[in-house]
């Protein structure tokens, strides 16, 4: 497949993966795309890890960046945006992601390794008991009866900012700043007022939840009671979030989240969850497929129903399920290219793949 535009060669593996992300834009256009207009993001990644040949890294950056922009900007007959706003927002997100690692950017953030094992609801199961059962784990939730589950993106953004933290820290008590407006600002929501109301909700349901881990095997059963908080204090004014106040607003982390969170946390990039917040199963496959590939040495298949058990135990139905999940897993795709997979009627596959953060956090003793 020969890019006249460009002069590059492109090998049939990578004109494989091109053609993923092109069916990933045609199903959200509405459109079909020639393959030199979805150059988009994976010809960066290309570039570094296979090798295309007969232009320099900077050209070949500053015609990638010219390709987009036209993409980005086409019209289609009735003088409508070809890609969605959404859509060219994750693309232009995706573009930047590949060309500037996250150390460099300063954009590394980290998460648990048992926060992506079992989730966290999607959406508001409207009961006071969640429980999520993956393998051999367990995550059981029981609500505190003022506030209810946590679910949603939120308490996904939350744990990852807490998780940070305390490996930035090494401290339980953490503070959350002294307005509401820099709380939300380093979760990387925005500042309105239904943003402000469901996240000082998720914050209360979070930190108040009774949070189980087991581990059951014929070998052994473990249990950790793993409480986000044991104490926490928000003295924010929530309807006037840049409002400083004299008293600053924090959490003491109970124990074993702290030694948790100290003993196995794994580099993720803060730009893909921004990317992809929208959908909290997004962000439970880009967090656990990154997990995943710190680790994986051989091919790794995963039946749906083992998947549904994982990502959506609240979805009866496994066909729904599975539609829905193909559907996240093609918006991680556009911010995660490298992770190789392959997916049909009764399995998803992992190939041994580059982790999108490369360098592993040091970890502390807790």
């Amino acid at each position: 497949m020969l890019f006249t535009e460009m002069e590059i060669e492109i090998p049939k593996a990578v004109f494989e993966e091109l053609q993923l992300y092109i069916e990933y834009l045609q199903e959200k256009t509405g459109k079909t795309i020639d393959p030199m207009a979805a150059i988009g993001n994976i010809l960066q990644t290309y570039f570094e890890n296979n090798g295309l040949w007969g232009v320099s890294e900077e050209d070949f950056k500053e015609k990638a960046k010219i390709a987009v922009k036209k993409l980005l900007t086409k019209k289609a007959k009735k003088d409508k945006p070809l890609l969605t706003k959404k859509v060219e927002k994750l693309l232009t997100q995706a573009v930047e992601i590949e060309q500037v690692p996250a150390k460099t950017a300063g954009q590394i953030a980290y998460q648990a390794k048992a926060l992506v094992q079992v989730t966290f609801p999607h959406r508001d199961p409207k009961t006071p008991y969640y429980r999520c059962d993956s393998g051999k784990y367990s995550l059981i939730i029981t609500a505190d009866p003022d506030h209810g589950i946590p679910y949603g993106t939120y308490p996904r953004l939350i744990t990852c900012w807490l998780v940070t933290e305390i490996v930035r820290t090494n401290s339980r008590r953490i503070v959350l700043g002294k307005c509401f407006s820099d709380f939300l600002r380093s979760i990387g929501v925005g500042l309105d007022s239904r943003t402000r109301k469901q996240v000082e909700q998720q914050i209360k349901r979070l930190f108040s939840a009774d949070i189980k881990l087991k581990y059951n095997s014929k070998e052994s059963w473990q249990f950790q009671r793993c409480n986000v908080a044991t104490k926490a204090a928000m003295w924010w004014d929530t309807k006037n979030p840049d409002q400083f106040t004299l008293d600053e607003s924090f959490v003491v982390v109970g124990e074993d989240f702290y030694a948790m969170a100290l003993n196995a946390p794994f580099p993720i990039d803060l730009r893909a969850l921004a990317a992809l917040k929208q959908s909290p199963m997004a962000l439970d496959i880009y967090m656990w497929l990154t997990l995943r590939m710190c680790h994986l040495a051989a091919p790794y298949p995963l039946s749906w129903p083992q998947l549904k058990s994982q990502f959506g135990p609240e979805t009866s139905d496994l066909d729904n399920f599975r539609t829905k999940f193909k559907d996240a897993l093609k918006k991680v795709r556009v911010v995660y290219p490298h992770a190789k997979l392959s997916v049909n009627a009764k399995e998803l596959t992992l190939f041994p793949s580059p982790t999108h953060v490369q360098k592993a956090v040091k970890r502390v003793a807790a």
